[in-house]
């Protein structure tokens, strides 16, 4: 009997395969037979870091609408975004977060990002909101510049001591991200600036990154859970923790200071919708803020950096119109959001090379909904992957190309889809801190080219060429510095 049992279980996989890629609900969308059958080739791809180029050679034989698993469709059309995350009206139901995609936090609670029902991710948005609203950023912004003119220093420093010396910009960026999110989400700074060097915290989330990717897995097939734990390597389990046990001690701390500063804790509280939050909220919010609040802000500045520093002629022309900012007080808030072809640059950086490079998976609410012209059954996985949608020419003219100036209104670069860029989400979800990301990406890119000339060295000439495990996984941006003041 048992031996009969066991020889049932191939069959059991293979009706499933069959069933997946012929009668399923999703059986009439396009896609390579291995992946309409099982999500497993999703999943495997995801976390050896190659999602990115699958994903944008299935668009390009495929369309815009693939099916890349079982449950799973990618979608590349502009609408879709309007479709799956923007706020839904006249009835309209959400699409909610996929399960599988968000784990809790060590210790069994949520946070903005991760957090599942509607009405608990409204709540923490009342309470954020405040202490990142365009009148808390001129609040902050003494702090902010203070942190970027200490990176100046220091690079003027290093090459007044070595000329010739080697600057790995990720390095620098992730320095000063993380100082300045840690003053604001802590009241206390990590002196990564200071001491010109990560601390084991920040290195540690640089590891736990990869770990998301992973644990995802186990999400997606619960019995595989327990499996996946006793895999994981142990430095990925102690990132994680690590990265936890240090919020909670920095989120004391602070609370135990009276302050002035314009901290997160210190506008959060001073309104009424603060009293909502108890130290769970304000641990595993403190916590994330870390993440997404540094590494991804690092990431395209370096992103930019590199992109600017492989086309001359538009580093050329955004440094001239950085450098008619004179003096270099000047560069404050309102002067950089006006100036033209800096905005340009950076919006054509973040679709080249989005911060956050994958899919963020919902799930289709009860009944079915319209994406993009199609109708689709409940419960079934989709997102909009930013570069494989970024990058395809379906969207874009010369998607490769790093045009800053296809974002100045004009035919000459048509299909322009500009609606299909959304770095920051959409919709009620999208990201809270997008105006601190946006004006420290001006300021730090701003004072850098107003200081310095910048020279890509050979060894980082195909940076760009990485894994993405949901971030990507940079290598050192290396370059040399002169002063030209």
């Amino acid at each position: 009997m048992f031996v009969a049992a066991l020889a049932l279980i191939p069959l059991y996989f293979v009706v499933g395969f069959i069933y997946n890629a012929y009668f399923h609900p999703l059986a009439k969308f396009p896609g390579p037979l291995y992946a309409r059958c099982s999500n497993i080739p999703y999943m495997a791809v995801q976390t050896k870091g190659a999602i990115l180029p699958w994903l944008s050679s299935l668009h390009a034989q495929y369309g815009d609408v693939v099916r890349i698993g079982a449950s799973r469709l990618s979608i590349i059309n502009g609408q879709a975004w309007k479709d799956i995350y923007a706020h839904k009206t006249g009835g309209k139901k959400s699409f909610p977060k996929d399960p599988r995609m968000y784990g809790s936090d060590p210790n069994g609670h949520r946070n903005l990002i991760t957090t599942l029902p509607d009405s608990d991710h409204s709540r923490l948005r009342r309470v954020f909101s405040p202490a990142f609203s365009e009148r808390s950023l001129k609040a902050q912004a003494p702090l902010i510049l203070s942190y970027v003119d200490q990176l100046m220093g220091n690079i003027r420093r290093s090459i007044q001591t070595d000329s010739d010396a080697k600057f790995d910009m990720v390095k620098l960026y992730n320095l000063t991200t993380f100082d300045i999110m840690a003053e604001l989400a802590f009241g206390e700074s990590l002196g990564l600036l200071a001491n010109s060097e990560y601390s084991e915290w920040v290195a540690n989330i640089f590891d736990n990154l990869k770990n998301n990717a992973i644990a995802q897995v186990g999400r997606e097939w619960s019995w595989l859970g327990n499996i996946v734990q006793l895999v994981t390597p142990p430095k990925l389990k102690k990132a994680a923790d690590m990265h936890f046990r240090h919020a909670i001690e920095r989120v004391d701390r602070r609370l135990e200071r009276d302050t002035d500063q314009a901290d997160i804790w210190k506008l959060v509280l001073s309104q009424p919708e603060g009293k909502q939050i108890d130290k769970f909220d304000m641990y595993n919010n403190a916590s994330v803020f870390m993440v997404a609040g540094s590494e991804t802000t690092a990431t395209i500045l370096s992103g930019v950096t590199y992109l600017l520093l492989r086309n001359p002629d538009k580093l050329a022309r955004l440094v001239s119109e950085i450098r008619e900012v004179s003096p270099e007080d000047e560069l404050d808030i309102q002067r950089l959001s006006a100036l033209p072809y800096m905005t340009a640059v950076l919006n054509e950086a973040l679709r080249w090379y989005p911060p956050v490079p994958v899919g963020v998976w919902r799930e289709v609410p009860e009944g079915g909904s319209a994406v993009a012209g199609h109708w689709i059954p409940e419960k079934t996985r989709v997102s909009v992957p930013q570069f494989p949608a970024n990058h395809s020419p379906r969207n874009f003219k010369d998607p490769e190309a790093f045009i800053p100036e296809r974002w100045i209104p004009g035919p000459e670069y048509e299909p322009n889809t500009k609606e299909v860029v959304q770095p920051f989400s959409l919709g009620p979800r999208n990201c809270i801190g997008i105006n601190l990301a946006w004006h420290e990406m001006r300021l730090i890119l701003a004072k850098t080219l107003w200081n310095f000339d910048l020279s890509l060295c050979q060894e980082s000439e195909n940076w760009s060429d990485q894994k993405a495990y949901i971030l990507w996984e940079k290598h050192p941006l290396m370059v040399t510095i002169k002063s030209v003041r």
